[in-house]
């Protein structure tokens, strides 16, 4: 069996999850957004909450002993984008993610049109 982060550490993860989805959201619905149409920026921002609509579950103290199977849960069913979105987010904080199941994820046609990096640095929404 791989070991596992502490309890803590997976907790305050997700936490950053959240916290990093949430800004990303008020970007990408922010009105003063020149040059990326509309509807690009709602589907952004619906990737996000949906990738982080389970995870304030797992923060409730009566599910946070399972934490680690719900976290699990949500990287065996994330498309690579999604995927690379979450380990750029922990590698920001330095949380040892390489527990994660390295398996093929979810549907990737639900990410399709857009980069895999969704981080803030440069246009990470940018078409490719």
């Amino acid at each position: 069996m791989v070991n596992r982060p502490t309890q803590e550490a997976t907790e305050a993860a997700v936490a950053y999850l959240l916290q990093e989805a949430m800004l990303l959201i008020r970007h990408e619905l922010a009105p003063l957004r020149d040059g990326v149409p509309e509807r690009h920026r709602m589907h952004r921002a619906w990737l996000l909450a949906d990738l982080c609509h389970n995870l304030p579950a797992w923060l409730d103290p009566s599910c946070r002993a399972r934490i680690h199977e719900g976290l699990e849960s949500e990287w065996r069913t994330a498309s690579a984008p999604r995927r690379a979105w979450m380990r750029s987010c922990w590698d920001s904080i330095g949380y040892d993610h390489t527990w994660l199941p390295d398996t093929p994820g979810g549907n990737p046609e639900s990410d399709r049109g857009w980069r895999d990096n969704l981080t803030l640095n440069g246009d990470p929404w940018a078409d490719t």
